[in-house]
């Protein structure tokens, strides 16, 4: 029956088995718990096979439908989407603003009676953005972080339909010292050397060329310090080259894009986010929270949200790699502080950041209540 099926417009590339891929894995099963089927669009077939095998597992569709394209393209692709998935509930995630305005129309006709959209990105918004016309056609708008919320509301959004919704992970975490030290065995890591790490994709707003100059920084007074980044391919960016460049060879260890990648930040002492701009409120602080790693990161949109500075972390000025560097040198000079900043910061994530709870509110409160 169409009223059982969720339809997700993810507008998405997954490369790994990563936070928000497990987070869509809740999802399903909880809807398929509630006898809900679910379909996933994405731009290109995901590459995890074991995030392919656990979404059919809890028998959600995957279809391929590009629709990062122009608006007559994405017309034409998604029309035949949408008739052919005949879904009750749509919830978009990353989709365009073609999408954006598209989606509540066809689906409307298609017989959809609830319509979400999530929205992961803390976009530049003017004030009375066009895009309110589109967001206020759906019965509800998440913000990833009130700071998304309060953009939204500010761009002409109807903050009656505006709710703040954080995401959470999944599973266990825990630290792990086998996990230490097989992961520093892997990288060429002294057991005893300072180790920042990151979880970003290569794209300007995660300002990894900042992280890079600011790193170049704390090694120069740091010489024992070494930085172990996730989530970029190696032989494709050109970030290698310019930590070689700044004579970081050796220092810099690129772990790549690999499933469960947080598992990695095991080998770290402090956790450093970067970003200049855009971040809603990013999976991978709360994944290096759920392991008790104090975090430095920037004042970016939702970030202060998972960051209380001075108590879980420091927070810097973004752009600025000075202001980052002199950030990690303080912590690493303060190895109590920086314990106990952790510990904060894994309270914070058992109390904000769990994805079961997560989960239960966005299914039970927002896709499903109309059905019921």
């Amino acid at each position: 029956m169409s009223n059982k099926t969720i339809l997700h417009l993810t507008g998405m590339h997954s490369t790994k088995y990563g936070a928000l891929e497990h987070y869509l894995v809740e999802i399903a099963s909880l809807s398929a718990s509630k006898g809900y089927h679910s379909v996933l669009q994405y731009e290109t077939l995901p590459q995890s096979a074991s995030y392919l095998q656990d979404l059919k597992d809890f028998n959600t569709e995957i279809r391929v439908v590009p629709t990062q394209v122009n608006l007559f393209q994405s017309l034409r692709r998604v029309i035949p989407l949408i008739a052919a998935v005949r879904p009750g509930i749509v919830l978009t995630h990353f989709v365009n603003k073609n999408m954006l305005f598209v989606t509540p129309k066809l689906a409307r006709l298609s017989g959809a009676h609830q319509l979400v959209a999530m929205i992961h990105f803390n976009y530049q918004f003017k004030n009375k953005s066009p895009r309110r016309l589109a967001f206020n056609q759906y019965d509800h708008i998440l913000a990833v972080s009130e700071a998304v919320a309060r953009n939204l509301v500010y761009a002409g959004v109807n903050p009656k339909i505006v709710s703040t919704h954080y995401l959470g992970l999944s599973g266990l975490r825990e630290p792990s010292l086998h996990l230490r030290t097989h992961y520093r065995q892997e990288f060429g890591i002294p057991p005893q050397a300072p180790v920042l790490a990151c979880i970003a994709f290569d794209a300007p707003f995660k300002a990894l060329d900042i992280l890079l100059t600011a790193f170049a920084k704390v090694v120069h007074n740091c010489p024992q310090a070494h930085l172990i980044h996730v989530g970029v391919d190696p032989e494709r960016s050109t970030l290698p080259a310019q930590a070689a460049n700044l004579g970081l060879a050796g220092k810099v260890h690129w772990a790549g894009i690999r499933d469960d990648g947080w598992q990695v930040l095991n080998a770290a002492d402090i956790y450093v986010q970067s970003s200049r701009f855009g971040e809603g409120l990013p999976l991978s602080i709360m994944e290096a929270m759920a392991l008790k790693l104090p975090i430095i990161a920037t004042q970016v949109a939702g970030i202060p949200e998972a960051v209380t500075d001075s108590e879980t972390g420091y927070l810097v000025e973004a752009g600025n790699p000075d202001h980052l560097a002199e950030a990690i040198l303080r912590l690493l000079a303060q190895p109590d502080k920086s314990k106990q900043m952790g510990e904060a910061g894994y309270r914070r994530y058992l109390e904000l950041f769990q994805a079961k709870n997560s989960v239960k509110n966005l299914v039970e409160n927002y896709l499903l209540p109309a059905s019921n």
